[in-house]
């Protein structure tokens, strides 16, 4: 468990020069209409399926 988490603090030290905002802000559109495409999914095999 401690290797692990060192293996992610160095990841995130070594990604932190390339998150700038616009990045961040793409990141978080695409996570978005993902969580929006999965639950109209859900919805759609909830009613008809």
């Amino acid at each position: 468990m401690f290797v692990a988490d060192l293996i992610k603090s160095y990841i995130a030290n070594k990604i932190t020069q390339y998150l700038t905002p616009r990045i961040i802000a793409l990141i978080d559109r695409i996570a978005g209409l993902g969580l929006i495409g999965f639950g109209i999914r859900l919805l759609f095999f909830a009613f008809y399926g």
